[in-house]
């Protein structure tokens, strides 16, 4: 699991183009929020760590969460503070295993869209586990290039089935549709 979280965070890192820097300009910078979505059966207490992780050490400075009721209601618990550097928000499914993909796309397009009304996002990076990879994929299929939704700039794939390939089989079509300038990680082991 550390190597996990230590890939993660240098991508994250990565992600976040130099904290420093972005601390010199925040005032100009877009507002980029990450989205950590749980796998079946599971919770936002999974991703928790690894979003702990990412403020203990500077990658970010803010953690929300955004509960999903069973009928796809939307609660967000915090609020993303004005100044606040690339927030991360745990995605909780109360309908944790339900692997329909429309319904995986609107649970995850429901989420996004409630963070935007509240923070303006600019542009989003999705971090899916297991069957949370479902959710990214099937929202990309769907909403990936809406313009009225902010642009999903990376995508983090973890332990979500698309071994070296044998990717088509899991994504085929959506290659096609994949937003521009999209940019992809995926890690994936023999166990989850």
């Amino acid at each position: 699991m550390r190597w996990l979280i230590v890939m993660l965070v240098l991508t994250l890192a990565g992600l976040a183009s130099g904290v420093a820097h972005h601390r010199r300009v925040q005032a100009a910078r877009p507002l980029t929020v990450t989205f950590f979505i749980h796998g079946y059966g599971s919770s936002w207490h999974a991703e928790y760590q690894m979003a702990k992780y990412l403020v203990g050490h500077g990658a970010s400075n803010q953690i929300i969460r955004a509960n999903v009721a069973q009928a796809g209601t939307v609660t967000l618990h915090g609020k993303i503070r004005t100044g606040a550097r690339n927030p991360l928000v745990e995605v909780n499914y109360a309908d944790n295993k339900n692997p329909d993909p429309t319904a995986a796309a609107t649970r995850l397009h429901r989420v996004i869209q409630a963070v935007n009304r509240q923070a303006d996002l600019k542009q989003i990076n999705l971090v899916g586990h297991s069957m949370g990879n479902l959710s990214t994929l099937a929202y990309l299929d769907r909403y990936g290039e809406t313009p009225a939704l902010p642009p999903v700039k990376h995508l983090v794939i973890l332990a979500g089935g698309l071994l070296p390939g044998r990717e088509d089989e899991v994504v085929g079509h959506l290659r096609q549709r994949l937003p521009r300038g999209l940019k992809v990680l995926n890690l994936y082991s023999t166990g989850d």
